[in-house]
């Protein structure tokens, strides 16, 4: 029911883009504009080429969103654009912190635990995304709404609190550097904010070490290591299957047999395998494109 949403209001959003291109393709920007056509002709090409037509175009069980329904993402956002920068952050906003609420129930209802949450996303990288990104926005709405100041405060909490919750380090670290650039940015006193910044810094790094938190491994240095290595290995073993369809890619949903565990060679890969596990994804999603779209495709979406 959602992909044939999407795929309604892809074709109708794409529709009123090309009909009206002065208004909703990026007007500003031949560059951009060129490198979306190229992307979608890439789209349209892997559906084309790769052997499972059927689940590239409209995706697999695991995979909901194949090239048709990215595509209509593509014009939707197209669509989107016409609604105004402050507007269309506010309904991001918006949308974050409604899954900050709903995200401990889910889980509480659906798993009996809010360890590494995740909320509808499922996935707790991809809901430390929404939650991190969230919280940026949340920034800059606390100054366009100085009547709301209250209800975005509390947000705001409940943004971080289940960000934190999601057990993502990386999410956690970025946004921490990106809360100290607005800072640096927005605050007269900059001198200030930097002294107390780097001695709050040096304090948590100096007693990470040394302070466990129940539960969780966001500080556990030996963890840290060694999930940073099982990734790299992973990603290493994705670059090397590119080989077989760098052109074309192997479209998306085609990612559990691209990395099949036939194509592992270090033991944690392997010994994940042997547990009865699959991988439908690399742990990098501009690597994941990659595999998908081949190369060009790949590097499009990350310019784009």
């Amino acid at each position: 029911l959602k992909g044939t949403l999407v795929l309604f209001m892809g074709v109708i959003c794409w529709a009123n883009a090309l009909l009206h291109r002065n208004h909703f393709l990026p007007n500003n920007s031949y560059i951009s504009g060129l490198l979306l056509s190229i992307f979608a002709v890439c789209t349209v090409a892997t559906s084309a080429l790769t052997p499972d037509h059927l689940t590239t175009v409209l995706g697999s069980p695991y995979y909901r969103v194949g090239t048709a329904a990215l595509l209509g993402f593509i014009g939707i956002g197209l669509v989107l654009r016409k609604l105004g920068g402050i507007r269309l952050l506010t309904w991001i906003y918006l949308t974050a912190a409604i899954l900050a609420v709903v995200s401990v129930p889910y889980d509480l209802l659906r798993f009996g635990s809010v360890v590494n949450l995740a909320g509808p996303l499922l996935q707790s990288d991809c809901l430390a995304a929404w939650l991190g990104a969230g919280f940026l926005i949340g920034l800059s709405v606390y100054r366009w709404y100085p009547n709301r100041r209250n209800i975005i405060i509390t947000c705001q909490v409940l943004l971080l609190a289940a960000l934190l919750m999601t057990q993502t380090r990386a999410v956690i670290v970025i946004l921490s550097v990106l809360c100290l650039i607005y800072g640096l940015q927005h605050i007269r006193t900059k001198r200030f904010i930097i002294a107390v910044l780097a001695g709050l810094c040096l304090i948590i790094l100096s007693l990470l070490p040394f302070i466990r938190i129940p539960g969780t491994h966001v500080n556990d240095l030996a963890y840290l290591d060694q999930s940073v290595q099982y990734r790299l290995n992973l990603q290493v073993a994705a670059v090397k299957t590119t080989a077989g369809m760098p052109i074309q890619g192997f479209g998306p949903g085609n990612l559990i047999a691209v990395l099949a565990c036939s194509e592992f060679t270090s033991k944690d890969l392997l010994d994940t395998c042997v547990q009865g596990h699959v991988f439908d994804s690399s742990h990098n999603v501009f690597l994941d494109r990659v595999l998908e779209f081949g190369w060009l495709g790949g590097t499009l979406f990350l310019l784009l």
